[in-house]
């Protein structure tokens, strides 16, 4: 059986955290590979105020998140089209399992590849995990790239004792 050699878009959501840039790459090595386009997708989540004693113009607030949002996507796109990658890239704003379902029925990609971020319990009880809700519930295969850690220092080698 042979591989197809064009894949329809493979979407990526996008976070911008540094660590991030490794699952970049490998979906671009991917997407080059196999002729594809990447679909970079990052989800601007809206704010609730959490004190209503304060006036908060939280439009101004999410509106803020988008530009910066914009100006880093760009910057993405970029980089990846110099390195000769096919790519798109889109901010949205909203709930993000809600815009990926949205993206996921109307793109129709062939793969979705996402980041693994090594996150303790406290964290992901109150931000969740996109990989982890993408596997659950996404109706095409989800590749999970793990973001590279710090080498950790290699332990020398304590002599042992030989059996007899």
């Amino acid at each position: 059986m042979a591989l197809r050699r064009h894949f329809s878009p493979e979407v990526f959501p996008v976070d911008f955290f540094p660590n991030s840039d490794t699952a970049v790459q490998y979906a671009a090595d991917l997407a080059t590979n196999f002729n594809a386009t990447i679909h970079l997708v990052h989800v601007v989540m809206h704010v609730m105020p959490a004190a209503y004693e304060y006036p908060l113009n939280t439009a101004d607030i999410v509106q803020s998140v988008e530009d910066a949002s914009k100006r880093e996507m760009n910057k993405m796109v970029a980089r990846l089209k110099k390195q000769k990658v096919k790519v798109t890239g889109e901010v949205r704003s909203g709930q993000i399992h809600e815009v990926l379902k949205r993206i996921i029925s109307t793109a129709k990609p062939d793969l979705i590849v996402t980041a693994i971020h090594e996150r303790g319990r406290f964290e992901r009880f109150f931000m969740g995990s996109v990989t982890e809700w993408l596997t659950q519930n996404s109706t095409v295969p989800v590749l999970a790239v793990p973001l590279s850690m710090k080498a950790k220092p290699a332990r020398k080698a304590r002599p042992g004792k030989r059996a007899a």
